[in-house]
């Protein structure tokens, strides 16, 4: 080799030693592993792990200021990014200062409807010339239109207030998309599209309900808007999440009363995990194994609707002693990561860990995997924490469900299987804290039910209802008394410090008294049986 040459291949060499350490530092660095040889016993990440596909979902931590509140969650996959709401506007740019300092600036917005909590900064982000929006997602808009006349200004001006507040955030955000040329889609049902590997289905949105599109004693129209959300779930392979926005009682009625296909693996708690929301029959439908809440705190003008009530302890404290839950407020921010079937959680503090045996299906070898969960409630176990693949070594504690029991539904009604695998059937049946009347065949009854000369009303999940009840418009009184509970009640009555004229069938006759204040501020309360 001629000396000129020599040099040019030492050069060459030298130069690729450079290149193969500044890999190897960036790879370290990165956190992605080592090359092969560079440390002794080092996992080699090969092309397969790297690329394997994911499904990362971030609840936000905005922190306990007194300028911000809201929810903001981020979807990672492949790479690509949706913001799903993005909080209020507050003095530390909270949403836009995250978002910044990971880097992120290709990304989609996802808008479950239009209160500031959760679209205050999607004009700003579009606006921003660091982010670039690859496409808008938005609450459908339809609902709201007839409701903008010159009848509810001067009648229901709240609901009118509400509703072109509502409309207003809706055009600046979709003009501000338009001005750059940004795709826009509305979130109606049936609609499917996909963030990397995970595919995005639109359950439901306000379109669907079949009956009353306003709530009679939602004087604010905040209910309204709230249950405008969009339900969406983003599915994995067999892992999914589901996102319900804000919707309240009605419409997680409505979708379990519509059959729709709920179950998923980590659910974010509707409504940041208010007593308006998140019914004992939603989640259960549900069946997560994880759950969060995006917390709102004392700044928000909502409070001033909910007063002492907007606090979640009382629906945290009823879910907490069947479901694991996670939320910023006590966990600052939370992720969840999904990969090879296996779901992966971290939170920034208050959280405790376990570590199981479990046992490699296929092989049968037995490897010890680590569970996170709040330190503020015991661990429900479930096979879904396990890693893809797996199941319990013997000697781990039991799954909390080792077979099939609750609720089913088909083409007659629904059902309720046992823990034992046997089906409820003929008469009266106590499940949790609510009684159920079921058929002979063994399904459950809903709406007017006569029994022995005596009316009672089941409400559409099919629970006995109690006390003032208001039905397809009208009030009615149900029995509260020991022996007679459940009972529709006729004639003048005492109940409470009152007496009431409740006609033969048993509606009030509100020419001779004024409605009760019976304090109907949710749809708890409130029925049809159209």
């Amino acid at each position: 080799m001629k000396a000129g040459t020599k040099d040019k291949f030492t050069a060459v060499l030298k130069t690729g030693k450079k290149i193969m350490c500044f890999v190897a530092a960036i790879l370290s660095a990165a956190g992605l592993g080592h090359l092969p040889g560079r440390v002794p016993g080092a996992p080699l990440i090969t092309a397969e792990a790297a690329s394997a596909p994911y499904m990362k979902i971030t609840c936000i931590d905005l922190g306990d200021s007194s300028s911000v509140y809201g929810e903001s969650v981020l979807l990672e996959s492949a790479g690509q990014f949706l913001l799903m709401d993005t909080g209020s506007k507050d003095s530390n740019n909270t949403v836009l200062r995250y978002l910044k300092k990971r880097g992120i600036r290709n990304l989609s917005l996802y808008i479950s409807h239009f209160h500031e909590d959760h679209c205050d900064y999607a004009e700003s982000i579009l606006k921003d010339s660091y982010f670039h929006v690859r496409h808008l997602y938005v609450a459908n808009p339809d609902p709201v239109r007839p409701y903008i006349t010159s009848w509810y200004k001067s009648h229901r001006h709240k609901i009118y207030d509400s509703c072109k507040k509502y409309l207003a955030f809706y055009n600046s955000i979709t003009s501000a998309a338009y001005k750059k040329k940004i795709p826009v889609t509305a979130l109606r049902k049936g609609k499917r599209f996909t963030i990397g590997s995970v595919r995005a289905d639109v359950l439901w949105d306000h379109n669907n309900r079949g009956f009353g599109k306003f709530d009679p004693y939602d004087v604010t129209g905040i209910g309204f808007q709230n249950n405008n959300s969009a339900v969406t779930k983003f599915t994995l392979g067999s892992r999914s999440f589901l996102n319900c926005g804000d919707i309240e009682f009605s419409t997680e009625r409505d979708l379990l009363a519509a059959g729709v296909n709920l179950s998923a693996d980590i659910l974010k708690l509707s409504h940041h995990g208010m007593w308006t929301s998140n019914l004992d029959a939603f989640v259960k439908a549900v069946n997560p194994c994880y759950c969060f809440y995006t917390y709102k705190n004392k700044s928000d003008p909502e409070r001033r609707r909910f007063a002492s009530a907007a606090d979640t302890a009382s629906t945290l404290k009823r879910l907490a002693k069947r479901y694991n839950i996670l939320g910023n407020r006590y966990n600052g921010t939370i992720t969840y990561k999904v990969q090879y079937n296996t779901i992966y959680v971290s939170a920034q503090r208050h959280i405790k860990s376990k570590t199981i045996k479990v046992k490699n299906r296929s092989d049968g070898k037995i490897r010890t995997h680590r569970i996170v969960y709040n330190d503020a409630q015991p661990l429900f176990l479930d096979n879904r924490m396990l890693p893809g693949g797996t199941k319990l070594a013997a000697g781990s504690a039991e799954n909390r469900t080792p077979g099939y029991s609750g609720w089913k539904k088909d083409s007659n009604g629904w059902r309720y299987r046992t823990a034992k695998g046997t089906w409820l059937a003929g008469g009266w049946k106590t499940i949790g804290d609510d009684y159920y009347y079921f058929t002979k065949s063994g399904y459950r009854y809903e709406g007017w039910l006569k029994l022995n000369g005596k009316k009672y009303f089941m409400s559409r999940l099919g629970v006995r209802q109690t006390g003032w009840q208001m039905i397809d418009g009208k009030f009615y009184y149900f029995s509260t008394y020991p022996g007679k509970v459940g009972e529709m009640l006729t004639g003048m009555r005492r109940i409470g410090d009152s007496w009431w004229p409740l006609r033969g069938d048993g509606t009030l006759d509100l020419s001779k008294k004024k409605a009760p204040n019976i304090n109907i501020t949710t749809s708890e309360h409130r029925h049809t049986t159209k």
